[in-house]
């Protein structure tokens, strides 16, 4: 049994040979019992997937699904546009708690500048100056 007459056999399931080819299979079966065994086994197989095959698709599956999924997407959003309203809102509730933070560091100072917003007023050189010197002393 050649691979060249097993592959003529597979193919004799699905296709129609030539009667050339036809006449070759029927000899190689005739004298061959390994070939009888391995179409036995090839019909059995086939049997076997035709009654175990799953009946619960109905016409147009395909059709349908892809319907679905079209319109799916027609109707849905992107999840670039679904983050942008997931995170809308908590980019407003932190605008608004910045803009509160703010007012009240306005509101205790007299003067409208970056210090006054950070709360954190800038100091002067003579300032620093002695800070660097009182660190220096605290240090042994």
């Amino acid at each position: 049994m050649t691979q060249k007459l097993i592959k003529l056999l597979h193919r004799a399931f699905d296709n129609k040979l030539s009667p050339n080819e036809e006449e070759t299979l029927s000899k190689a079966l005739a004298s061959s019992e390994a070939l009888r065994a391995e179409k036995a086994r090839i019909e059995e197989l086939r049997r076997l997937l035709q009654d175990n095959a799953v009946h619960s698709f109905q016409p147009f599956f395909s059709a349908r699904v892809m319907r679905r999924i079209e319109d799916m997407q027609s109707a849905g959003t992107s999840f670039v546009d679904s983050m942008f309203w997931s995170f809308k809102f908590v980019a407003i509730a932190a605008a608004l708690v910045i803009a509160t933070l703010i007012s009240q560091s306005l509101t205790g100072q007299n003067q409208l500048s970056l210090d006054a917003v950070l709360g954190m007023p800038q100091p002067s050189l003579e300032e620093t100056w002695r800070l660097d010197f009182q660190v220096q002393e605290t240090t042994p």
